[in-house]
Order: C-alpha cells, then sequence, then structure tokens
C-alpha cells in the first residue's frame, strides 16, 4: 500500500525545497526544519523536561544578556539556501524584529539544541561553509542534560 504525500509536501522545484520556502508552508508542523533542502519534520512528542530547561535558559539568559544581545527560541538559522536547523535558543547582535522569521549565522553568536541522555546531541554548524561538528559552549552550541546544570556562555564579547 503507497500513502499520496499532500500536496503542500511537494517541492516546488525539481531542484528541491529552499530555505525561503519554510515562510510558505502554513500547513507544516511546527519547527520544520530544511537540511540539506529535505524537509525534517520533528515527530517525537516534546517531554516536559524539555520545555522547562528550554523556558528556563530562554529566562536566564535574557536577564543576564547585555544591551545588544536578543535571546530567541526556537527560530531557524539560514545556513545557505538549502538549510534552515532551528536551534531551541540562539543569541544574536540584531535588534528585535517582530516579523522575523530567521537568522543568518553573522546574527546569532551561541545556540543550544538540547537532547536526552539516550540521545547522541545534534550538531550546530557556525556557519554555511563549515563542517558540522559536535555542540559545545566554545563551538556554537551546548550540551544540555536532564538532571545537569547546562553550559551557558560566558563571554557576551563573541
Amino acid at each position: 500500500m503507497t500513502a499520496e504525500l499532500p500536496d503542500w509536501m511537494i517541492p516546488p522545484r525539481p531542484s528541491g525545497w529552499e530555505a525561503d520556502d519554510l515562510d510558505h508552508l502554513s500547513q507544516a508542523p511546527r519547527h520544520t526544519e530544511l537540511i540539506g533542502g529535505a524537509l525534517i519534520f520533528r515527530m517525537s512528542p516534546q517531554r516536559s523536561w524539555h520545555s522547562r530547561l528550554v523556558e528556563n535558559m530562554t529566562f536566564a539568559l535574557r536577564q543576564a544578556a547585555p544591551q545588544g544581545f536578543e535571546v530567541e527560541r526556537e527560530m531557524t538559522v539560514r545556513l545557505d539556501n538549502k538549510s534552515r536547523p532551528e536551534p531551541d535558543i540562539l543569541i544574536a547582535t540584531v535588534a528585535y524584529d517582530p516579523d522575523r522569521t530567521w537568522y543568518r549565522p553573522g546574527m546569532s553568536h551561541w545556540s543550544s539544541r538540547s537532547s536526552p541522555r539516550s540521545q547522541p546531541t545534534g550538531t550546530v554548524p557556525s556557519s554555511p561553509s563549515s563542517t558540522p561538528r559536535p555542540a559545545s559552549p566554545t563551538s556554537g552550541g551546548s550540551r544540555t542534560r536532564p538532571g545537569g546544570p547546562p553550559s551557558t556562555p560566558t563571554n557576551w564579547t563573541g
């Protein structure tokens, strides 16, 4: 038995999905990402520990951030024309814009994606040309674990 895809899941061009297409996919589930031209859906349910961790880290980072730094959660980063991953939290050095739907790597200086012990931590590339590497505070991300303190940026100067 073969199931047909809904029309909105069919790429609008033969070359596949592009970064700007995410802004026009109103039928896509929340937190849809674009990685290498492929739509990525987070299908597993969010756990309570994750929600609280991201909420508390966002609040703490907003309180600690000096002027000129904006703390956002669940916003995509446009790495190139085919990739817009969505970290849990990012810190940007551009003014708040209520209509913004994504950031460029040069606008964001730190991002974090948390994962439980039983799952591998995601990678957070810091630029379109960089090779993905394990997330850490010095490589553009943070590992966070339930029951343990998250690593947080300590140098706000970039």
